[in-house]
């Protein structure tokens, strides 16, 4: 089941990644996250990407919940190309 976020488990994400949550919280208020997100939407436009998530392997475009064994094959297969 997938959920989305709430405050608890946003908390509980900071704490796992053993961030300190106040310099989290001010880094994710910044404006350079502003810009990052602004950046990635430019991107998400130009490779005509409509939802969430989607992956670019190689010069394949997923998406869609393609799932682990999906993202595992598809780099399985750029890297075969590259080594021919």
């Amino acid at each position: 089941m997938v959920r989305r976020p709430d405050a608890a488990s946003i908390k509980k994400a900071i704490k796992d990644a053993g961030m300190d949550e106040a310099a989290a919280r001010k880094f994710a208020a910044s404006s350079d996250v502003d810009q990052g997100l602004g950046q990635s939407a430019e991107i998400q436009r130009g490779l005509q990407m409509s939802g969430t998530p989607a992956w670019v392997v190689g010069n394949k475009v997923m998406m869609g919940a393609v799932g682990y064994d999906g993202l595992k094959t598809a780099i399985a297969e750029v890297r075969a190309a590259r080594k021919k």
